[in-house]
């Protein structure tokens, strides 16, 4: 059974077997993350660079990829799950 782990956040320890069910998200969530993947990377393809505002720029590309990253690990985390069963 999970229970919480001390240390400065929250974060539980999971049983193998806790992790693969926690990991088993339904078609209509998978398609959520598909979208927002799909929103992100075409925001981050739609940013314009402007000279003046290179910092902006940067945070807000930094951003998008953060985005992208988490969707896709979330992603990639479902269908290694999928696959071992």
């Amino acid at each position: 059974m999970s229970h919480v782990l001390p240390n400065r956040f929250t974060q539980y320890h999971l049983s193998s077997e806790e992790l693969s069910t926690a990991s088993e998200f339904s078609t209509l969530q998978l398609q959520l993350f598909q979208n927002l993947l799909a929103e992100a990377a075409l925001q981050k393809l739609s940013l314009l660079y402007t000279p003046g505002e290179p910092l902006l720029y940067a945070q807000q590309e930094a951003e998008l990829q953060g985005k992208i990253g988490i969707l896709e690990y979330l992603l990639t985390l479902a269908s290694s799950t999928t696959e071992r069963e």
